[in-house]
């Protein structure tokens, strides 16, 4: 992997271990581009609160008021339960057959939330907390009615490009990713290919990659108003990631 250590936005130690490839024998680099997985909550969260700020949306507001034919039982439940995991709705990738199956599938966003939505809710809204990535990609397909731009879209426009992160984006099956590392699982201290799963799939929930260096700049964004302003930085930055 690669690491980096910095105080205030300043570099202290940054070093590359390891292999990106082992088929290729292509070393990491301080800029080697890794999947990010659910780190891409944070930016659904903060695009969120971006369309808050602008009066687009209330964090109160029933999601299904930008969701269209949702079930009854998700009818009353707000932005804001979906953004804090206590919505009660279930995690798509926790069916008993994700792994094996559906993780390797060509889903759109709303198949995805459909492989769940006949199911009970696992308890009232606001009740519980159970971390669910359908609650993330529910919020991905409102920004993009909200915003009438795609989810990839509004990310680079209204974030990515505001704080220079050039070598961060979002899986699509098609692009060719210059630099990407390529994941591996262990087995008694033993690498092996890590079976094939479509990171398309993760949408708003976890399709994103990064360098470590952009997440710097990203990190250090987040302490000033280029993204949000301070007002509501304070619910974004405490109440929401912490």
């Amino acid at each position: 992997g690669t690491i980096l250590i910095a105080k205030q936005g300043k570099v202290y130690f940054q070093k590359a271990y390891g292999k990106a490839s082992l088929e290729l024998n292509v070393p990491n680099n301080i800029n080697t581009k890794y999947s990010i997985a659910s780190l891409t909550k944070s930016f659904t969260a903060l695009a969120i609160m971006q369309l808050v700020e602008k009066e687009k949306l209330k964090l109160t507001d029933p999601f299904s008021l930008y969701v269209s034919n949702c079930p009854d039982a998700w009818k009353t439940i707000t932005i804001q339960q979906l953004l804090t995991h206590t919505s009660g709705i279930m995690n798509f990738s926790r069916l008993p057959d994700w792994d094996e199956y559906h993780k390797k599938q060509s889903y759109t966003s709303k198949e995805l939330v459909n492989l769940v939505r006949e199911m009970p809710l696992k308890f009232s809204p606001g009740e519980k907390y159970n971390y669910s990535n359908t609650g993330y990609v529910l919020l991905g397909l409102v920004i993009e009615k909200v915003s009438g731009l795609s989810y990839a879209d509004f990310l680079r426009q209204n974030i990515l490009e505001i704080i220079g992160a050039k070598n961060t984006g979002g899986y699509n099956n098609v692009d060719i990713i210059s630099d990407l590392a390529t994941g591996y699982y262990h087995k008694i201290g033993v690498p092996f290919p890590a079976p094939y799963e479509n990171l398309e799939l993760g949408d708003a929930a976890g399709f994103m990659y990064s360098t470590v260096a952009d997440l710097l700049l990203y990190d250090q964004a987040l302490y000033t108003e280029k993204l949000l302003s301070k007002k509501n930085q304070f619910y974004y930055l405490k109440k929401m990631l912490l």
